[in-house]
C-alpha cells in the first residue's frame, strides 16, 4: 500500500506527458539515486516515470536503457554488497579492509570454509576396506582457501586427546602451510602421555619442511600438553622463519625460505577445536573472495529474472529471444539442427584452432546443404583466411543464386571493417540500402563502423533510425544492449572513480586502485608515444575498469560480447574502446597486465592496423617499459620465460617469412609459444642492430600511412633476406638467454 501511494505521488509531481526532455531529465534523477546507493529509490522513480510518459515512443526508442537500468537495480536490490562475515562460516573478528590485519574464529563444528581433501587410494580392494573402516585411512585434510602475504598465525584451542580414544598413528594434529603445491611446511603438534600410564606412547612436536612428498625434519621437542590438559597450540609464520608454541611457551622455531607466502591446512584436529586465523591476508584474495560470491549470487537471481515482470504491460516484448543469437550480431538467426549445430561447432573449433583448410572442408560437406548458415560460415573462414579472389567468388555464387540476399553485403562490409576501411565499408551500406531498405544488419554494421571510430553517438543514432522505421532484429537489440551496458558499465555493488586526461578508471575495489590504474595508464601513453607516435584523442576519455575479482570480469566481458579465454587477466575490446582488468594475487601483475592492454588501445587509437604478431608481441614488450623518474623510459628487459620457450620449440617454429604473414587464427592457436616469439621479435627489431631496427622503423612508418595489416608486413620486409634475417634473430635470442 505504502509503494502504491510513493508510485503515485511521484507520478503527480512530474511533468506532463508527452515531454521527450523532461523524460531524459527524469532518467537522469534516476541514474544519480543509483549512484548515491538508493536503489530502492531508484526503481520507483523509474517506474513512476515510465507510468508519466505511458505509450509515448519516445520511451519506446529508450527501451534497452530502460531494461539494462530496470535490471541492474533489480539486481542491487535482491543482492546487496556483503559483508565477509556473511560469507564465511567463521566469525570475522577483525576485517583486513579496514584495519589492516584479520582474524576469523572457526568454532567446533563451523568448518564449511575448509575444503576436504580425502586421501587418494589407487587399489580398489583398498578403497573398499577403507570405505567399510574409515578410521583404519588417513583423515582428510582440511584446507582453508584464504591466500596470505605477510605474517600469519593459526591457533589451535582445546583439550588434548586422551589415551582412551588414541591410536598411534593418529597421535599428532597436523597443520600445513603450502607455499606451492609441491611445498610445504609442516607443523606436528604433539602430545605427551598421562603420567599415570608408563607404557603410553610419547607423541613429539615437530616442525618439517616437505618437498615433492619427501618429508625434512627442521626441529624437533618432546614437549606437548599432557593428554586430557588444555591447549592452545600457535603456529606462526614469518618472513624467513616459523615457530612452535604451545600454552604461550615457545617450543620449536626453524628457518625457512624467505618473502614465499600461501595458505593453512590442518588435518586430524579433535572436533572439539576451536581455530583462528589472523595475520596479513592477500586483499586482492579478499576482493576476489567477495566478488566470487556476489557474482554468484546476482546469476542466480539473474536465472530466475522476468524482465517483462518488471515492466509496464505497453513496454513489454516478446519479439526477441535470445537464445536464437547463434552466429553474432549480424549472422544468420535462428535454431538449428542438432546434427547441422555440431558440425558448424567442429567448424568453429577448428578455425579456433587455426585450420581454416579443416573449417572450410567441414562446412563444404554435402551433408549441410545450401543455406544462409553454410554461406555464413564460408565466407568467416574465407575471410579469415585472408583469401579476397576466393571471398569475391562467394559473394558472386550467392548473388547469382539470390539477387536479394542480405550475406554478400554483410560479409564484404566487415571484411572492409577487419581492415579499418571503414569508409569503404559505409558507402557499400548506402549503396546496399537502396536494394535492402529495411534489412536490419545494414544499420548494425553502421552503427558498428561509429563504434570502432570510437563515436558511440553514431551508433546510437543510427539504432534510433531502425526505431523509427519500426525494425525490430534480434541484432538491432543486441547491439542497443551493449550500448546500455557500455553506457553504465559493469554492475558494481560500490564504483569509485577516477579520470585523468586521457582515461574514465573505475573499480570496485577501492579509491586507491582506480587512482593507481589510472597512473599506469598515463604513463603507458606517455612511454608509448615514444615507441609508436603520437596519438591525438581531444578531450576525450577513454573507459578502463578494474574488477575485484576474475567472476565479475568474465561476467561483464560475456555481457557486451567480448568473452575472454579464463587464462586471460585483461582485454581490450576495440570496437567498444573498453579495456577490461581483473585484480590478480599479484598486484605487480595487474599493472603490467594493464600496460599490456593499454598497448593494445594505444595502437587501435593510433589507427594503426597492426599484424597479429606485431601487436601482442610489442604489448608484451612495452608492458616492461615503465618510467622511473628521471630516468625516463627503461626498455628491453628480458623475460626468461619467454626466451626458453623460443628456444625450446626453435626448431619446430615457422620460418620468420610465415610467422610474420600469419592469420589470427594462426597466431593464437600456438598462443602461448606465438606470445613468446612475437616478444622476442620486438626484443630483436628494437635492439638488434640497425637492420633490424630499420625494420622496425619501416613497419610503424608503414602502420602511421594507413596500411593494412599484409601491407605493413609487405613494406617493412621489402628486400630482406628472409632466411639471413631468420638465422640472425635465432642467433639473437641465443644471446638473451
Amino acid at each position: 500500500m505504502l509503494a502504491t501511494k510513493v508510485l503515485a505521488l511521484l507520478c503527480s509531481l512530474g511533468p506532463a506527458r508527452g515531454d521527450e526532455a523532461a523524460f531524459t531529465a527524469g532518467l537522469a534523477q534516476v541514474a544519480k539515486l543509483a549512484e548515491a546507493e538508493k536503489w530502492v529509490d531508484a526503481k520507483k522513480r523509474l517506474l513512476a516515470l515510465l507510468e508519466q510518459h505511458r505509450e509515448q515512443d519516445y520511451v519506446r526508442r529508450r527501451f534497452s536503457d530502460i531494461a539494462e537500468e530496470l535490471k541492474r537495480l533489480s539486481v542491487r536490490i535482491a543482492v546487496p554488497r556483503p559483508k565477509l562475515d556473511d560469507l564465511l562460516s567463521g566469525k570475522v573478528t577483525k576485517d583486513a579492509r579496514v584495519m589492516g590485519d584479520f582474524e576469523v574464529v572457526y568454532a567446533p563444528g563451523t568448518l564449511d570454509d575448509f575444503e576436504r581433501r580425502e586421501e587418494e587410494v589407487a587399489d580398489p580392494a583398498e578403497a573398499k576396506r577403507l570405505k567399510e573402516q574409515p578410521w583404519q585411512g588417513r583423515p582428510p585434510t582440511l584446507v582453508h582457501p584464504l591466500e596470505w602475504n605477510g605474517t600469519s598465525v593459526l591457533e589451535i584451542s582445546g583439550t588434548s586427546r586422551n589415551d582412551g580414544g588414541i591410536r598411534e598413528d593418529r597421535g599428532w594434529m597436523y597443520v600445513f602451510y603450502a607455499l606451492d603445491s609441491q611445498t610445504q611446511l609442516m607443523a606436528m603438534l604433539g602430545s605427551e602421555p598421562p603420567a599415570n600410564d608408563v607404557n603410553a606412547k610419547l607423541f613429539p612436536s615437530a616442525l618439517l619442511l616437505v618437498e615433492d612428498g619427501e618429508s625434512t625434519i627442521l626441529a624437533e621437542t618432546e614437549d606437548g600438553p599432557p593428554r586430557g590438559t588444555k591447549y592452545q597450540f600457535r603456529l606462526t609464520i614469518e618472513r624467513d622463519s616459523f615457530s612452535l608454541k604451545c600454552n604461550g611457551r615457545q617450543l620449536l622455531t626453524a628457518k625457512r625460505a624467505p618473502d614465499r607466502w600461501g595458505n593453512f591446512a590442518i588435518m586430524n584436529v579433535a572436533d572439539d577445536a576451536t581455530i583462528t586465523l589472523r595475520g596479513r591476508p592477500n586483499r586482492q584474495w579478499l576482493s576476489g573472495y567477495v566478488d566470487a560470491h556476489t557474482k554468484d549470487a546476482e546469476v542466480e537471481f539473474l536465472d530466475k529474472y522476468e524482465l517483462n515482470a518488471d515492466l509496464p504491460d505497453w513496454l513489454q516484448s516478446e519479439t526477441v529471444d535470445f537464445d536464437v543469437l547463434t552466429f553474432g550480431a549480424t549472422g544468420p538467426h535462428g535454431k538449428l539442427r542438432p546434427d547441422l549445430e555440431k558440425k558448424i561447432d567442429r567448424a568453429f573449433e577448428l578455425r579456433h584452432d587455426g585450420d581454416l583448410d579443416g573449417a572450410l572442408r567441414v562446412i563444404d560437406d554435402p551433408a549441410i546443404g545450401p543455406g544462409d548458415v553454410r554461406d555464413w560460415c564460408r565466407g568467416v573462414f574465407l575471410r579469415d583466411r585472408g583469401d579476397e579472389a576466393e571471398l569475391a567468388r562467394h559473394y558472386e555464387a550467392i548473388r547469382k543464386r539470390d539477387p536479394k540476399s542480405w550475406l554478400p553485403t554483410v560479409l564484404h562490409a566487415e571484411t572492409l571493417m577487419d581492415s579499418r576501411r571503414f569508409e569503404e565499408a559505409r558507402k557499400l551500406l548506402e549503396a546496399a540500402a537502396g536494394e535492402l531498405p529495411r534489412e536490419p544488419r545494414l544499420f548494425v554494421l553502421r552503427a558498428r563502423i561509429g563504434m570502432y571510430e570510437g563515436r558511440p553517438e553514431v551508433a546510437r543514432a543510427e539504432l534510433d533510425r531502425a526505431a523509427e522505421q519500426g525494425l525490430e532484429s534480434p541484432a538491432l537489440l543486441q547491439l542497443a544492449m551493449i550500448l546500455a551496458r557500455l553506457e553504465r558499465g559493469p554492475v558494481f555493488a560500490k564504483s569509485y572513480v577516477h579520470d585523468s586526461n586521457h582515461f574514465h578508471v573505475v573499480s570496485d575495489i577501492d579509491k586507491t586502485s582506480s587512482e593507481v590504474m589510472a597512473r599506469v595508464l598515463e604513463e603507458s601513453f606517455q612511454v608509448y608515444t615514444q615507441f609508436l607516435g603520437k596519438a591525438d584523442l581531444g578531450e576525450r576519455r577513454f573507459p578502463a575498469y578494474l574488477f575485484s575479482g576474475a567472476t565479475g570480469y568474465h561476467v561483464f566481458a560475456d555481457e557486451i560480447g567480448s568473452a575472454a579465454p579464463h587464462s586471460t587477466a585483461g582485454i581490450y575490446n576495440r570496437m567498444l574502446k573498453q579495456l577490461l582488468v581483473w585484480n590478480l594475487l599479484d598486484r605487480e601483475e595487474v599493472w603490467e597486465t594493464v600496460r599490456h592492454e593499454a598497448c593494445h588501445q594505444f595502437l587501435d587509437l593510433l589507427g594503426y592496423q597492426p599484424p597479429r604478431w606485431f601487436d601482442e608481441g610489442m604489448a608484451e614488450y612495452a608492458s616492461l617499459s615503465v618510467r622511473h623518474g628521471s630516468a625516463g623510459i627503461v626498455e628491453g628487459a628480458v623475460v626468461a620465460g619467454h626466451v626458453r620457450r623460443v628456444l625450446a620449440t626453435q626448431e619446430k617454429a615457422p620460418p620468420l617469412a610465415e610467422f610474420v604473414r600469419q592469420t589470427p587464427s594462426e597466431f593464437y592457436s600456438e598462443g602461448v609459444t606465438n606470445y613468446a616469439r612475437a616478444w622476442s621479435l620486438i626484443h630483436f627489431l628494437r635492439h638488434g642492430g640497425k637492420p633490424a631496427e630499420a625494420i622496425y622503423e619501416r613497419l610503424v612508418a608503414a602502420m602511421r600511412d594507413g596500411a593494412d595489416e599484409r601491407a605493413v608486413v609487405a613494406r617493412a620486409f621489402a628486400d630482406v633476406d628472409m632466411a639471413a634475417l631468420d638465422q640472425q634473430f635465432r642467433a639473437y635470442v641465443e644471446k638473451l638467454r
